[in-house]
């Protein structure tokens, strides 16, 4: 999302975050980040999402924003939406291309060949 984007999505939604130093877990890839655990809330609801976040060591400790830990999750989301659309259409190619063999590939189960015995 466009950072334009974000703030308009803030805007329109309300959001705010509040940020805690400090993460349950921290994954070995952000090691050397600041941990955070960030809680969006929504103002015209009483929705929320708490979230780790992670920022490099860069940005010397400052607190995260709602900007930018919405412009994170939506660039991870859009990320795995589009990796999800090629793996079904991937998956649909790949049903079509083994036929019968399809569950059988995957789970091991249902061999076609044992059908003809």
């Amino acid at each position: 999302m466009t950072d334009e984007r974000t703030a308009r999505v803030i805007e329109a939604l309300g959001i705010t975050a509040t940020a805690t130093y400090g993460a349950r877990e921290i994954p070995d890839d952000f090691r050397d980040s600041d941990p955070w655990t960030v809680v969006l809330r929504r103002g015209d609801t009483k929705q929320r999402m708490t979230v780790p976040f992670y920022m490099g060591r860069g940005h010397n400790g400052k607190e995260p924003t709602a900007h930018d830990v919405l412009n994170c999750l939506t660039a991870d989301a859009a990320t795995t939406e589009n990796a999800l659309q090629k793996m079904q259409s991937q998956t649909r190619r790949l049903k079509l291309f083994l036929g019968d063999y399809y569950e059988y590939a995957l789970w091991g189960e249902d061999d076609p060949d044992e059908d003809d015995k």
